[in-house]
């Protein structure tokens, strides 16, 4: 292992980093998203440093494939869009840089300042790091020279197999809640255990959730539907307190006790995300409508009248998946997609016409 040595204001060393060569860290270079090696050599060419981050760096030393090659820079967005013709600049308060290619977009961030979370003309990878939420998702990869860069002890905590949080447990989900569901999911992506401060805030803070757009759920409950590991997510979401404060009315079926428990549901909703996360892992394309239906079929099952004239069954479905879906607010047309997949289950003709949402 080498190490990074900055100077203090005093003029003494100070350690900066603690980088990993080949040897250590075993990412192969085959792995590795040529197109995003190739965005790097050429903002390298251009005088900038640039590095692969967060999830991709931590898949990569679990030997998993990387869903996303996100990229992070010294560069500002108007320099990135003007070396690259085939980019676009998005986001307002925090603008990032999208590459495009023939089949994939990479993501090209500018390095943020540790103090004001604003992007920075003079910000570097080290502030960067800390800024980021986890410490398995701030390692940085140096794909040039085969190295790992690791400015906040990461690697000690992927040895432990520990999510442990790199901002104050004072503010981590006050300033965002949704890390809250990042924090789940990452730790069943990695198979590692949630730092015990961490579980415990988070469980005392479930409620920030309500305060959450529908968009930036509905965005986190796709993440997780798309992840190949639903099953356990909704598992642990459960666990902590979670699930009914993404999904009030489905957490209060699954939850319901007495009278008003169907015994059957929990068992059927797991079964149906078991066969979404089959389907997943089999690297073939899974439409959002359908990650929809694996989701709200057990609910829907029980609660339609399937003898109904088929218009009316329809209709009755359409608004009963977005009752349960409520506060969340996916596209309607993949709800539809979501029907029509509960209709040919029961070998029903679905509607071929879309379906007319009144208010």
């Amino acid at each position: 292992m080498l190490v990074r040595y900055g100077k203090k204001k005093n003029g003494s060393p100070e350690k900066i980093a603690e980088i990993y060569t080949l040897k250590e860290h075993g990412i192969r270079r085959e792995d590795i998203d040529p197109e995003a090696v190739s965005i790097i050599r050429r903002l390298s060419s251009h005088g900038y440093r640039a590095y692969i981050v967060g999830g991709a760096v931590r898949d990569l030393l679990l030997g998993k494939k990387p869903k996303d090659f996100d990229l992070a820079t010294d560069a500002i967005p108007g320099r990135i869009r003007a070396i690259f013709k085939n980019s676009r600049i998005i986001g307002r308060r925090f603008p990032l840089v999208h590459v495009y290619y023939p089949d994939k977009i990479i993501e090209v961030s500018t390095f943020r300042d540790q103090r004001t979370d604003d992007i920075s003309r003079d910000g570097s990878a080290a502030k960067d790091a800390r800024t980021r939420d986890f410490s398995v998702n701030a390692l940085f990869y140096d794909p040039e020279k085969e190295q790992v860069i690791d400015f906040v002890g990461a690697m000690k905590d992927m040895e432990k197999k520990v999510i442990n949080p790199l901002l104050s447990l004072d503010t981590i989900f006050l300033e965002d809640p949704v890390r809250m569901l990042r924090a789940v999911r990452y730790g069943v992506l990695t198979g590692f255990s949630l730092n015990r401060g961490l579980r415990v805030t988070l469980i005392k803070q479930t409620q920030l959730l309500s305060n959450i757009s529908s968009s930036r759920l509905t965005e986190e409950l796709f993440k997780m539907l798309s992840s190949g590991f639903s099953l356990p997510i909704f598992s642990m979401m459960a666990d902590l307190g979670l699930f009914d404060k993404l999904l009030p009315v489905c957490g209060s079926l699954i939850e319901a006790k007495g009278a008003e428990k169907d015994v059957k549901l929990p068992d059927a909703f797991f079964r149906s995300l078991e066969t979404l996360d089959e389907l997943v892992k089999q690297e073939k394309p899974v439409k959002r409508s359908a990650m929809v239906y694996y989701l709200m079929a057990p609910f829907v099952e029980k609660s339609v009248d399937w003898k109904e004239n088929r218009e009316l069954l329809y209709r009755d479905c359409f608004y009963k998946v977005k009752e349960l879906l409520n506060p969340l607010t996916p596209p309607n047309a993949e709800v539809e997609g979501a029907v029509r997949m509960m209709f040919v289950e029961r070998h029903l003709q679905p509607l071929h016409r879309r379906f007319a949402v009144r208010g």
